[in-house]
């Protein structure tokens, strides 16, 4: 239906894809944006419409502000929202010593390093951490 109108999809595989959202950020995935749409592919085109989901969100948000946006830009959100703003008392009391953990070794310069397994179900850097689960985090 949307070829028919002159449009066609895609769906970029960032850095931070999947379970890699744990190790990247959202200037990755700016980066990735930039090389997609500068590829053969984009050339003629315009306008870009994307939509973000949950942190989705974040990058299209990112994206819209710190991108180079060469072509007209629209972007929808949906779930624009960050976790820690729906988080319960019992979850952020949960977190607080894995914030506190992220803190000292961003602290120490250890920021790119993995935090332990049990800290997260995915593989998650220290940073990362903090950016999505902190107070005034990057996410």
């Amino acid at each position: 239906a949307l070829e028919a109108l002159g449009y066609a999809t895609v769906q970029p595989i960032l850095r931070t894809s999947y379970a890699q959202f744990g190790f990247g950020s959202l200037d990755n995935d700016v980066e990735d944006l930039e090389e997609l749409f500068g590829c053969e592919a984009f050339r003629g085109v315009e306008e870009v419409f994307m939509v973000g989901h949950s942190t989705g969100s974040q990058v299209c948000a990112h994206y819209a502000r710190h991108g180079k946006a060469e072509k007209k830009l629209r972007v929808c959100l949906q779930g624009g929202v960050s976790d820690r703003e729906t988080d319960s008392e019992r979850e952020v009391v949960r977190r607080s010593p894995i914030l506190t953990r992220a803190q000292w070794q961003v602290d120490t310069g250890k920021g790119a390093e993995f935090l332990p397994r049990e800290c997260h179900w995915a593989p998650m850097t220290a940073r990362r951490y903090l950016d999505l689960h902190d107070v005034g985090g990057a996410d």
